[in-house]
């Protein structure tokens, strides 16, 4: 089964190829400004490969000729890199619920964005605060969550009102 995951390298390098019996197809980065030893995590896509073309974003380096081509000719973005730098969700974000560790909604939002395609239902096995279903339905997407604490669930579903 295809699948999409936001790790810690250790873990996925040591268990997932086993357990999940599919290859990996790619791997991005996502970074963040946190109090902790740990600034990154990565994403991986198994068994499932991501169109990065399908979102751009701005030109990191505006002064290459062939970037300022690129521009004249109406290319006004680059299919995304590698390399996400999207803050978490702080105390301090209207994103915020009372989830230990909620994900920001733009990571889900671009993982969704560049894996699914119209007419797929994005199932999230372990729904937390509820945003991959959120987002999926922002999207227009059907989605399936599961959840087994009750506090959690509870915050699901005010979320998805």
């Amino acid at each position: 089964m295809p699948c999409v995951i936001i790790h810690y390298p250790e873990e996925t390098i040591n268990l997932l190829p086993k357990a999940l019996k599919v290859k990996c197809e790619q791997v991005v980065c996502w970074v963040y400004n946190s109090n902790t030893g740990k600034q990154s995590r990565l994403v991986s896509w198994w068994g499932c490969k991501p169109d990065f073309k399908k979102i751009t974003q701005p030109y990191k380096n505006l002064k290459d000729k062939r970037i300022i081509k690129r521009i004249e000719n109406g290319k006004l973005g680059a299919k995304l890199y590698d390399w996400w730098e999207i803050n978490q969700v702080k105390n301090v974000s209207k994103e915020k619920t009372n989830h230990p560790c909620q994900l920001p909604e733009e990571l889900i939002k671009r993982i969704i964005q560049i894996t699914a395609n119209i007419g797929d239902t994005i199932i999230d096995v372990f729904a937390g605060s509820g945003t991959v279903s959120k987002v999926a339905k922002d999207l227009n997407f059907n989605t399936i969550s599961y959840e087994t604490d009750k506090q959690y669930f509870k915050i699901i579903q005010n979320r998805l009102k």
